[in-house]
């Protein structure tokens, strides 16, 4: 289990719990209370089989750069118009096969499924790589070093 601590955040007064990926092309984060995620560091998100375009906040469609669980509902991919999910310093790596659990929510890495977030309240989560992607959680196996 990772030390929370060591991801802690508080940009703007708001509590914020960032991670970035060992590769450095996602930048992953916990928002208490709203939600848990990944947006690409750089432009539109690259994962096979992924949707093309999402509504953003105007309702345009556009190109994903993020994938996103909230409390409740299934995961999805989104447009964020803003870095929600990238801290306002570089973000600590989440080594693999380190669990990041903190505010009802969970994230891990792992080398062979890459990045897995999970909402404790619904039950509900992805894991993706850039090889594709899953509507569930990956865990990482309790035998794993």
């Amino acid at each position: 289990m990772a030390n929370a601590l060591n991801f802690f955040a508080n940009p703007g007064g708001r509590v914020a719990y960032y991670f970035s990926t060992p590769s450095g092309r996602w930048q992953c984060g916990v928002l208490p209370r709203d939600k848990a995620g990944c947006q690409a560091t750089a432009g539109a998100l690259s994962i096979a089989g992924a949707p093309k375009t999402v509504p953003d906040a105007a309702g345009e469609q556009v190109p994903p750069n993020a994938i996103v669980i909230e409390p409740e509902g299934a995961a999805h991919f989104a447009a964020l118009d803003t870095a929600q999910f990238a801290p306002p310093r570089p973000a600590d790596v989440l080594p693999f096969n380190q669990t990041l659990a903190v505010a009802r929510f969970r994230c891990n890495i792992q080398e062979t499924k890459g990045v897995a977030c999970l909402s404790e309240e619904s039950g509900k989560g992805f894991t993706f790589s850039a090889d594709g992607f899953n509507l569930q959680y990956s865990e990482v196996p309790l035998d794993t070093p």
